[in-house]
C-alpha cells in the first residue's frame, strides 16, 4: 500500500477513535463523487483528517504547500499517460480549492475535498481527449 495511503487509513483511524461510533461510519454515506456539505457527521471526520494532516488547523486556516504536497503523493500513485506534469496538476488543484468556505473548520474541509475531487476528476477526464 502507498504510504499516503496508509497514512489517510491511519489518521482516519485516529480520528474515529478520537470522535467516537457515530463518526465510523461516515465513510459509508459518501457517494463516488461527493460528500455531502450539511453532515456534521462527515464534517468531523473529514475536519479531523485533514487537520492531522496539516492541511488546515482548528481555525480554518489552510495551508496550500500542505494540500499540495498531500495530492502530489496521491496523484503520483494514479496511472496517467506519459509526461504529465504531476506538479503542476496538484498545483492547480491546491490554486481551485484552497480557498474554500465554511462555517467552520470541518466543513471548510470536506468542501475542499469535494473540489479536489470535482478539479482531478476533470484533469482526468481532460487527460484521456
Amino acid at each position: 500500500m502507498p504510504k499516503v495511503l496508509k497514512e489517510t487509513r491511519e489518521q482516519a483511524f485516529s480520528c474515529v477513535s478520537e470522535l467516537g461510533p457515530e463518526v465510523a461510519n461516515a465513510s459509508r454515506i459518501r457517494d463516488e463523487k461527493q460528500l455531502p456539505e450539511d453532515n456534521s457527521v462527515v464534517d468531523q471526520l473529514w475536519g479531523c483528517v485533514w487537520e492531522k494532516k496539516g492541511i488546515v488547523d482548528k481555525q480554518g486556516v489552510v495551508y496550500p504547500e500542505k494540500l499540495r504536497a498531500y495530492l502530489v503523493d496521491v496523484i503520483s500513485i494514479v496511472p496517467l499517460p506519459p509526461k504529465v506534469d504531476i506538479k503542476s496538476i496538484a498545483d492547480k488543484i491546491t490554486e481551485r480549492c484552497k480557498d474554500m468556505e465554511g462555517r467552520d473548520y470541518k466543513q471548510k474541509s470536506v468542501k475542499m475535498q469535494n473540489c479536489v475531487i470535482k478539479e482531478a476528476w476533470n484533469i482526468d477526464n481532460q487527460s484521456k481527449d
